[in-house]
């Protein structure tokens, strides 16, 4: 059985790691039995739909900007694994179990940035030297996520 590993971040860096099977749920400060429940500056209630799968993620936008990958979202979307789900000041990286074991994200502190700065931003690509320099033990491959103090590369080891 396929398996994802779900990191939660947050201002000041990792919040929550969870493994989980194919799932969909609501990321929020609501508590119910739907909700991957969240407690973060700028998060709704019910804030996104996320359906974890083996051909992609699938995320939606209920309440307040959401970002997948560092775009605004205006309607449902399905992205390729790894990927990140930014409500509020919190991101949530979902990335494959079997990569997840060979592979692990270089991570700053995540930041939301207000929707007209984001796709003002958005329209520079990541440069080249960005997508392979070696950071630590790490060679980054290719960014995720852009957000107004940092950004979400996905690594290997070098």
């Amino acid at each position: 059985m396929k398996s994802w590993s779900l990191i939660l971040h947050g201002p000041a860096g990792i919040l929550s790691r969870v493994e989980a099977g194919e799932s969909q749920f609501v990321i929020g400060t609501e508590t119910a039995g739907d909700v991957f429940t969240v407690a973060g500056e700028g998060v709704a209630l019910r804030h996104a739909w996320v359906w974890i799968a083996e051909a992609g993620i699938q995320v939606e936008g209920l309440a307040g900007d959401t970002l997948v990958n560092g775009y605004v979202i205006h309607e449902r979307v399905q992205v390729e694994y790894p990927a990140s789900v930014q409500v509020g000041e919190l991101t949530l990286v979902v990335e494959e179990r079997s990569t997840a074991s060979m592979a692990s994200m270089a991570v700053t502190i995540p930041q939301r940035m207000p929707a007209r700065a984001a796709a003002n931003e958005r329209s520079a690509p990541a440069t080249e030297a960005a997508s392979t320099r070696a950071l630590s033990d790490y060679k980054l491959v290719r960014e995720i996520a852009r957000g107004g103090m940092g950004q979400i590369y996905f690594s290997e080891e070098a």
